[in-house]
C-alpha cells in the first residue's frame, strides 16, 4: 500500500470512529419535484454505447459493471415489457463525480420505484468526504437536482436511491474540499477551500445534508436540492469546522495551516524544509447530530527540483538537481542522480493537462518517457514489444498539474504501466514492471 492511500484509509478509519453508522435497511421512493429558482444546464452528448434490455411486469435487475451502475426494477413496476435503456453522456453537473448515465425511456413512470445504485469505487481516492455524496439527476429543462434521502453504503461503496422515474443520474456531492490533492515544494502555500453546490438555510440544515443515516424515515414531502454552480461555503457554517493537519510520521514536518476569519478556507504553508517527499492530510471535521464528517484533502511536499519515482511497488526513489527546459512549443524534464547513475526524461507537448504516451503512433511532438539505470543495465521506456504485435504504447498518462513562467516552477505527475525494458547486451526487449513518479522543478529559460 502506498503512502497516500495508507493516509486515506487511516482517515476513513477515524471518520467512522467519529460517526454512528448503520447498514442500510430500505430506502423511500423520491417523486420528481418541480424546481424552483433553478438554472438549466446543458443536456450532454452520448459518450458510450447504448446497451438495453427487456424488463416486463415480473422486474428485473441490470449490472452496467462498465458504468459502475445496478438497476434493479421490481415487480409489479411495470405493466407490460419495456425497453429499456442505459448510455453515458457528458455531465454538466456542477456537482458531478464522475460520468453521467442515461436511462431511458424518460417519459415511463413506475408503479412502485426503482432502485438505482451507483458506484464510487473508482473515485474512492479522489473524494474529500463520502458523507456529501449522492445522486443527482437532470430533468427535460436541463435543472440538475441533488436527491437528498439515499444510502450510502460505505462497505460496497456504492451510494442507492429510488425514484419513480428515468432521467440523466450522476453520482454528486453537496459539499466539496477543493483542492482535494496538490504538490507543494518549500514554502509553497495553498488554499484549501469548501464549496457548496445547493442552497443550505441553516447549520442545522447543513449539517443535515451531510447525515447519511441509512435508515431513512417515509417521506411526506419529495426532499432534493436544485444544484448550482458552486460556491463558497457559507462562513457562517464554514466557522464550525475544525482544521487539522495529519502526517504518518510523527516526527515530520507537517506545515501549518491557517483557517482565515469569516471565511470558508484555510491557508496551507509547506515547511521551510523538505528531506524527503511525503503526505500530508489537510483536514476540515464538522460535528453534526450523528458524529462528526471529516473533509480530507492530500498535499504531496516534494523537495523542489526534484522528481520522485518508483517501480512496481518497490521504495520511493529521489533523483534531485531535475529541470525542465522548452524549445519550439516542447517541454523535456531532465534530472540524473551522479551516486545511483540512474537519469530520467519525459517529453510533451502543451501546458496544463493529460497526456498519454504516444511513443509509437505520434512520430512528432510525441509524449515519452525513459528511465535509464547504467548500473543495474535497465533501461525503461513508454513502449514495449508483443511478439506479432510490435512495439505498443504504454498505459497510464503524464498529467501536468503547472506550467509557471521562466523560473517558476513546474509540476505534474505520470504512470507508466506496462513499462518497456531494455537491457545492453540482450537482444530481446522485455515487459516491464510499472513505474508512478511526481515531480516539482523549476523551468529554465526557452532554448530558440
Amino acid at each position: 500500500m502506498n503512502v497516500k492511500h495508507f493516509l486515506l484509509a487511516g482517515w476513513a478509519f477515524l471518520a467512522a470512529l467519529t460517526s454512528c453508522k448503520h447498514e442500510p435497511s430500505k430506502i423511500e421512493p423520491v417523486e420528481k419535484p418541480p424546481a424552483e429558482e433553478s438554472k438549466p444546464f446543458p443536456i450532454g452528448k452520448p459518450t458510450g454505447v447504448l446497451k438495453t434490455f427487456a424488463v416486463g411486469p415480473a422486474g428485473g435487475e441490470l449490472n452496467d459493471l462498465d458504468n459502475g451502475l445496478k438497476l434493479t426494477v421490481p415487480a409489479g413496476a411495470l405493466k407490460t415489457e419495456t425497453v429499456i435503456s442505459v448510455q453515458t453522456v457528458e455531465s454538466t453537473c456542477p456537482a458531478r463525480v464522475g460520468k453521467s448515465v442515461r436511462l431511458l425511456p424518460h417519459d415511463v413512470e413506475f408503479a412502485k420505484p426503482v432502485t438505482i445504485e451507483f458506484s464510487y469505487a473508482a473515485f474512492k481516492d479522489s473524494l474529500a468526504s463520502t458523507k456529501a455524496l449522492s445522486l443527482a439527476y437532470q430533468d427535460e429543462k436541463g435543472v440538475w437536482s441533488l436527491m437528498m434521502n439515499r444510502a450510502v453504503n460505505q462497505k460496497t461503496q456504492t451510494v442507492r436511491v429510488a425514484t419513480t422515474h428515468f432521467s440523466d443520474w450522476s453520482l454528486a456531492t453537496a459539499v466539496r474540499l477543493l483542492p482535494f490533492s496538490v504538490t507543494l515544494s518549500e514554502k509553497q502555500e495553498q488554499k484549501f477551500q469548501l464549496i457548496q453546490y445547493v442552497k443550505i438555510n441553516s447549520y442545522e440544515e447543513f449539517a443535515t445534508t451531510l447525515e447519511t443515516d441509512e435508515e431513512l424515515a417515509p417521506l411526506v414531502q419529495p426532499e432534493v436540492k436544485v444544484i448550482y454552480e458552486g460556491q463558497p461555503l457559507n462562513p457562517a457554517y464554514a466557522k464550525e469546522g475544525a482544521w487539522q493537519l495529519h502526517s504518518v510520521d510523527p516526527d515530520a514536518e507537517e506545515g501549518e495551516i491557517h483557517p482565515q476569519t469569516n471565511q470558508s478556507y484555510a491557508l496551507y504553508k509547506a515547511p521551510a524544509f523538505i528531506p524527503q517527499p511525503q503526505n500530508v492530510g489537510v483536514s476540515v471535521g464538522f460535528n453534526v447530530r450523528k458524529g462528526k464528517v471529516i473533509f480530507v484533502a492530500n498535499v504531496m511536499l516534494m523537495p523542489k527540483n526534484s522528481l520522485v519515482y518508483r517501480i512496481g511497488n518497490g521504495p520511493w526513489k529521489t533523483i534531485h538537481d531535475t529541470f525542465v527546459v522548452r524549445q519550439k512549443g516542447e517541454y523535456a524534464l531532465g534530472g540524473f542522480d551522479a551516486v545511483s547513475d540512474i537519469s530520467v526524461a519525459i517529453i510533451w507537448t502543451g501546458e496544463v493537462g493529460t497526456y498519454r504516451w504516444s511513443m509509437v503512433d505520434q512520430p512528432k511532438n510525441a509524449t515519452t518517457f525513459g528511465l535509464n539505470d547504467m548500473k543495474g543495465n535497465n533501461h525503461y521506456e513508454a513502449r514495449y514489444w508483443k511478439e506479432k504485435e510490435g512495439f505498443l504504447n504504454s498505459g497510464g498518462s503524464l498529467t501536468i498539474t503547472k506550467v509557471g513562467k521562466v523560473t517558476e516552477t513546474v509540476s505534474g505527475k505520470f504512470t507508466v504501466s506496462p513499462t518497456g525494458l531494455g537491457k545492453i547486451g540482450v537482444p530481446n526487449g522485455m515487459i516491464g514492471p510499472a513505474i508512478e513518479g511526481y515531480f516539482t522543478v523549476t523551468r529554465m529559460p526557452d532554448v530558440q
